[in-house]
């Protein structure tokens, strides 16, 4: 009698991460002014820092998203309403494209080259065109 062998178990254990961390890119992005600096009736107050865009993004589960989802916004503001109202009613109350402002951010970041040498591109990440299967995890 004939017995197919088991297959055997992935081992248990650190695996990579599919999310790209670059803490250089977030620098660069506290380095610029206010995503809505300018907007009527917004008022910057508070340091810039990097917001992560969860919705339609690669973050889940918990996780933030890739560190190339993200642009300046001040912390009292834009990032604190933004945590608290839910990035859905941020967007309509602005009037903004949270995603569309990141890929901006991402197209004009010193540090793109390292993200499209390991087959990562903002412009089609979150799109019917970007690739499914998973992404080791870099640091630059």
């Amino acid at each position: 009698m004939f017995h197919a062998k088991p297959k055997k178990r992935e081992k248990m254990g650190v695996r990579q991460s599919p999310w790209v961390r670059c803490q250089s890119h977030l620098k660069w992005i506290r380095g610029r002014g206010c995503a809505f600096a300018g907007r009527p009736g917004h008022t910057c107050a508070g340091p810039i820092e990097a917001m992560h865009v969860r919705n339609g993004t690669d973050g889940c589960g918990g996780e933030k998203p890739s560190d190339f989802w993200t642009f300046p916004g001040c912390k009292l503001m834009t990032h604190i309403p933004q945590t608290v109202e839910g990035e859905k009613a941020f967007e309509r109350e602005h009037k903004a494209d949270m995603k569309q402002i990141a890929r901006d951010y991402a197209r004009q970041s010193p540090h793109r080259m390292k993200w499209l040498s390991i087959g990562r591109d903002p412009e089609k990440e979150g799109t019917d065109r970007s690739p499914k299967n998973e992404w080791g995890k870099i640091a630059c």
